[in-house]
């Protein structure tokens, strides 16, 4: 249920921050040296203003609350360390995704689902088989 909202409000800000910058960017470019700081302090300022900083907070905030969802959906299926690194990389990536950060979320994160996927699962009659318990 958290997804589309995330997906809308994140392709707002995506297309804000990455191609309505790389747009700014490119024709700023194109201007003489002396007026290039200029459009750069535009630049930032559009970012950063009253409707960039919200749309980020709430394509962030749906991401985090969409992970918690899912960490919740799985509490008593999964395996507690890998929901934790799952939370956690997922928090951090909430914070911020560029480098370095981001590639630490993507890691950390990563290796929730690893841990989630490879735990072994319990067969029918209660034992643990050897296929599952194998990585």
């Amino acid at each position: 249920m958290l997804a589309i909202p995330f997906a809308v409000a994140y392709t707002l800000y995506t297309a804000l921050a990455g191609v309505g910058t790389g747009a700014f960017v490119w024709k700023a470019n194109d201007l003489p040296g002396d007026e290039q700081p200029a459009a750069g302090a535009l630049i930032e300022g559009v970012i950063h203003s009253s409707i960039g900083s919200p749309i980020r907070w709430t394509a962030a905030a749906l991401w985090l609350a969409t992970a918690i969802a899912v960490v919740v959906a799985l509490r008593h299926r999964a395996a507690l360390g890998g929901l934790i690194l799952f939370a956690a990389g997922a928090a951090v990536f909430a914070y911020r995704h560029e480098r370095p950060w981001g590639a630490g979320a993507m890691a950390v994160l990563l290796a929730g689902v690893i841990r989630i996927e490879l735990r072994p699962q319990p067969a029918p009659g209660g034992a643990v088989s050897r296929r599952q318990a194998t990585p």
